[in-house]
Order: structure tokens, then sequence, then C-alpha cells
């Protein structure tokens, strides 16, 4: 009977995020050019196979419910394919990678959504949302990457990893080389360099840098292009 009861309630969440996720595409048809914004919210809602009422109850708290889902998504389908890949015949700074490489394909045909949402990562009331979402996410990349530290390096790993993470962000989002080649080359090299650090420094002065460093992301979202208006 609990087998049975848990079953169904496994299947009512499964609807639950199957039905968030298709009102979050049809969003995403819109924040490239009007942002995760209200407005966004209002040419999603058509009233007719869409209603505002929907988004609502799919994202009560409006564009942060509809960001955390965004980050969401991604992470479920970054694992999906990780989870295609034998990870046990690979290096741990190559599954970290893999993990980091996976998401941005993930999010490829997504980079101008990406890039609102970085632009905006830093506006008052999403600060903590980005970096709680970026934690998670590399919190589960360590993970998968068959990381069980429970004592301070589960930290460093990761304090390293996000630093990693959101340099190769903002190379990506700035990347027109083919199947962003220059992209992964930085993500390889960062990797590398993170790992030195983690392994035979393990100080706090150079993760330190690192921190440092990733607050400049908010810096450098300012000069991303926006598109402001619909193509014609």
């Amino acid at each position: 009977m609990i087998e049975v009861v848990g079953a169904i309630e496994r299947e009512m969440r499964m609807a639950t995020t199957v039905q968030k996720d298709k009102l979050l595409f049809a969003l995403l048809r819109h924040v490239p050019f009007d942002g995760w914004s209200d407005e966004a919210f209002k040419k999603t809602a058509d009233g007719k196979k869409i209603t505002l009422a929907d988004l609502m109850v799919a994202f009560p708290a409006g564009m942060p419910d509809a960001l955390i889902a965004f980050a969401d998504w991604s992470e479920r389908q970054m694992l999906t394919r990780l989870a295609k890949h034998k990870l046990i015949q690979m290096r741990v700074r190559d599954r970290v990678a893999l993990g980091v490489r996976l998401w941005l394909e993930v999010m490829a045909p997504h980079r101008e959504a990406v890039r609102v949402a970085v632009r905006g990562a830093w506006q008052p009331g999403r600060a903590a949302l980005s970096i709680k979402a970026l934690a998670k996410l590399c919190d589960k990349i360590w993970y998968e990457a068959g990381d069980n530290a429970t004592d301070f390096n589960y930290y460093t790993k990761r304090i390293l990893l996000a630093a990693v993470f959101g340099s190769t962000l903002m190379v990506w989002l700035q990347d027109a080389s083919k199947d962003y080649e220059k992209t992964m080359e930085f993500l390889n090299a960062r990797i590398e360099n993170a790992m030195q650090i983690g392994k035979f420094s393990g100080n706090l002065k150079n993760i330190g840098q690192l921190i440092t460093k990733a607050k400049g992301l908010s810096a450098v979202a300012e000069v991303l292009p926006f598109k402001k208006n619909r193509a014609a």
C-alpha cells in the first residue's frame, strides 16, 4: 500500500513538473526580447492556451519562481545527459568539466535567456536566488563526479567550481567560435588550474582570490548585449 501511494505521489509530482516545463518554454519565447519581466509574463498569457492564472499557479512568486524553474530544468537536463557517460572510466577533473560542458550544451538554444538572467543576477531580490542556484548546480556536478567529502574540502571544491563556472559562463556568452571551442579550451584550462589549487595549495588566500574574481561577474554582465526589441 505504501509503495502504491508513493508511486501515485511521484506521478503527481512528474505531472506538475511537466506542466511547469511547458509553461517555462512558452515564457522563454519572450524572455530574450522582454527580459525576465512582468511584460514577458503578460505576453506569454495569450488568454487561450495559456492564461495568467496558469502562470501564477506554476510560478506563484512570479519571475523569481520562473528563474528557479529555469535553473531546475537545466540541472535536470544536464544530469540526464551526464548519466549517459561512463564516468567511472574518467578522471575526476574530466567528470567535473563534462558536467559544466553538458550544462552549456543544454543552455545553448537558450543562450539569450541566460544572458538576460546574468544581467539581472545581482539585482535586489535576485542575488540570493542566483547564488543559491549556482551553489546547487556546483554541488550536483561534484556529487555526480563522485565527491563524498563532508569536511572543509566539501566547501572549497564547490567554491572553486563556482568561480570556474562563472568565468566560463562569461566567455561562453560572448563566444562566436564553432561549437564554442574557445569556451571549452578556457573551461579545461580553468578546471586544471582549480584542481591544482585545491590539491596542492588548499589555502584560503588562493580560494579568496578566485571568489573575488567571481564577484566581478556583475561588472562583466553590464557590458553584455541585450536584445530590447523583437526582430522585424
